[in-house]
């Protein structure tokens, strides 16, 4: 079933109308500002999350950024985003992951041609931090992402498992409060202890720059669909053509 199939579905059983978007971006527009203001536990329990996001950008054929989006950390090689971030390159050479300020381009570039995942893989190891995972979050857990633009970190709520599986996986797409935009696919959101609940790949369509909902794939679909793409398996996984 295409991957857009799947979301608009999420979309369906999660109980909302809106339109689904992608969460990638091809420009920045500057930003509205988040008016809720968190509240005292909520910042008290707020983990550090800058150091386990990274941004990353891929090219056309005429060497210009044809989509920015985010990732995180695998281990210090492997950096996984959603595949529709990068599912449009002609070589891996076109994708570029920012670690400290500098841009390193991919030597491997895998996806999954079902799920919306991807796996960047660097010629050289990177000293970078790759979070714990956690299980399904429960609801109105706590959750963070950090937005690079912005050098901030934005909360939000789990709202529901939508149900939504893959051959029979719980917890496909994960409903949030996160207030998030394009630009944003890829982000690893956290729980309140920093471990990775999962990973933003589509928000509600508003009509605003920030979507008052996103949604994401939990971390228990990842666990699984990580090491799948970077074993020899061929059903389903894709590379560059080029």
């Amino acid at each position: 079933m295409p991957m857009e199939v799947l979301i608009a579905l999420a979309a369906s059983a999660a109980g909302f109308t809106a339109g689904l978007l992608y969460a990638r971006s091809k420009s920045r527009p500057q930003p509205e500002p988040i008016i809720t203001a968190p509240s005292a536990d909520e910042v008290e329990t707020a983990p550090e999350v800058a150091g386990v996001t990274f941004a990353v950008r891929a090219y056309d054929l005429k060497g210009q950024i044809y989509y920015t989006g985010q990732a995180w950390a695998w281990d210090g090689t492997h950096f996984v985003t959603n595949a529709h971030v990068l599912d449009h390159i002609a070589v891996p050479e076109h994708v570029e992951v920012c670690i400290g300020g500098v841009w390193v381009a991919a030597a491997d570039v895998v996806w999954s041609a079902r799920v919306d995942v991807a796996v960047i893989t660097l010629a050289d190891s990177q000293s970078v931090t790759a979070p714990d995972m956690a299980g399904l979050p429960g609801g109105r857990e706590l959750v963070f992402m950090y937005q690079h633009d912005e050098d901030r970190m934005v909360r939000g709520r789990v709202e529901k498992d939508t149900e939504i599986g893959l051959e029979k996986l719980k917890g496909l797409f994960v409903t949030l409060t996160l207030p998030c935009r394009m630009g944003d696919s890829g982000s690893p959101v956290v729980n309140k202890d920093g471990l990775l609940v999962g990973m933003l790949t589509a928000v509600s369509e508003t009509g605003k720059e920030y979507a008052s909902h996103s949604y994401m794939l939990s971390a228990m679909v990842l666990r699984q669909m990580v090491p799948y793409l970077l074993g020899d398996n061929k059903r389903d996984v894709r590379r560059p053509k080029g």
